[in-house]
């Protein structure tokens, strides 16, 4: 652990973080060495400059992107004066609010091991024309990498990222551990579409936090789309703290092979009049666990509330294994909430009637898959994005 304290000493200087990051993330550090380091796996190996771990690129596709005063930058550049002291302040009264780094053992890792950041600001009042894209490609073996997004009041703003690995496999299929953090901000009034498209390599352990924070009058909508990695273990969680706040999360997941997927979306809403949906729909084949946990709380001053949750999972093969379990909590009366769960089986009979129609039973295979995960993925209204989906989804399928 020495060595781990003085590697990460080491790390933050390399990303030029000022003493506010550097100090949360010896804290964080600290904490960890003091009770969990047996617990989970720590990196031993770090990349020690922000420019070796993930490659990122980052685009915004629209010709007056010059004429925005938005905010798009890297944790690191922020002690050299890569944005200005003004802006450098408005991102540490956000960033780490939404995901305390003291609630797990996980949040404690990703905080002291960090490795590269970015922060998304959109000003009060502006309409971006186009959506903002993050690719990140990890080629480490440790990857912990934080996004936070804020979209100040009354403006509108999409973001895309895509989070993929490229990294050659050891002989038990092993490729690395990655820790992916994002924290959505949307104040009054504002109106914020973030999708995320999760497609790393088999053999990646992913940790996986995604926590929204939801104004009055502010729509907040998440669709995230989790397709790889050896194990992943996912949660969503948004706190819609200003009356008439919207949240929605349409969630699509699909595990193969000896793949694990612990995942667990909740909207908390803790004013009135809130509304918004969860939607968890995905797909597990062959020897494939998922474990899929949906939640509604709706606090004392949430009356009003009109909300609902949705899961459905299909199981491709009688080895797959399911849980999917939905729950609501509710402390006032006058709300609107429900839930249902559905987990369905694909049968001998449904691939036989493809079969005596002359469609062979793999291509029926992926029509269901196709047909299943397609009604949510249509969604995104972006062509190129939608694609960039649709493309990853066929990936997967015709893997081995």
């Amino acid at each position: 652990m020495k060595d781990a304290a003085i590697a990460i000493t080491t790390l933050s200087r390399s990303m030029h973080e000022t003493p506010f990051l550097r100090t949360r993330r010896i804290q964080a550090f600290n904490a960890l060495n003091t009770g969990f380091e047996q617990a989970m796996y720590l990196p031993t190996e770090l990349p020690l400059a922000r420019t070796v771990g993930v490659e990122a690129d980052m685009r915004y596709r629209n010709e007056d992107s010059g004429s925005q005063p938005c905010i798009f930058d890297e944790f690191g550049a922020m002690e050299t004066g890569g944005i200005d002291a003004a802006h450098t302040a408005l991102f540490e009264k956000y960033v780490g609010t939404l995901l305390d780094a003291s609630e797990s053992a996980g949040a404690l890792r990703h905080t002291a091991f960090l490795t590269q950041g970015f922060f998304l600001y959109v000003p009060p009042g502006i309409q971006l024309a186009a959506p903002i894209e993050l690719d990140l490609t990890n080629v480490h073996p440790w990857a912990a990498t934080h996004v936070v997004i804020v979209v100040g009041k009354g403006a509108k703003a999409s973001f895309f990222e895509h989070l993929r690995s490229d990294r050659e496999h050891d002989s038990s299929g092993y490729t690395g551990v990655w820790s992916h953090v994002v924290e959505i901000f949307a104040e009054d009034e504002s109106d914020c579409t973030f999708t995320s498209l999760q497609a790393v390599d088999p053999g990646v352990e992913t940790w996986l936090q995604q926590r929204t924070r939801v104004g009055s009058g502010a729509t907040c909508t998440v669709r995230t789309v989790t397709l790889g990695g050896k194990s992943v273990e996912q949660v969503f969680q948004s706190d819609i703290v200003g009356h008439h706040g919207t949240s929605t999360l349409e969630w699509v997941f699909y595990a193969k092979g000896m793949e694990k997927q612990k995942l667990s979306a909740m909207n908390k809403f803790h004013a009135a009049s809130g509304a918004g949906e969860i939607t968890m729909k995905g797909i597990a084949e062959q020897k494939a666990h998922i474990a899929c946990d949906g939640k509604i709380n709706i606090g004392l001053k949430g009356g009003g509330t009109d909300t609902y949750l949705t899961q459905e999972v299909l199981m491709l093969d009688s080895s797959a294994k399911v849980d999917a379990v939905p729950g609501l909590e509710i402390k006032t009366n006058d709300v609107k909430a429900s839930h249902s769960a559905t987990v369905a089986r694909l049968t001998e009979e449904d691939l036989f009637y493809f079969g005596a129609r002359g469609i062979p039973s793999a291509d029926a295979r992926h029509l269901f898959i196709r047909g299943f995960l397609g009604d949510v993925t249509e969604r995104i209204s972006e062509e190129q994005l939608q694609e960039a989906v649709l493309d990853a989804i066929e990936a997967k399928m015709r893997r081995a």
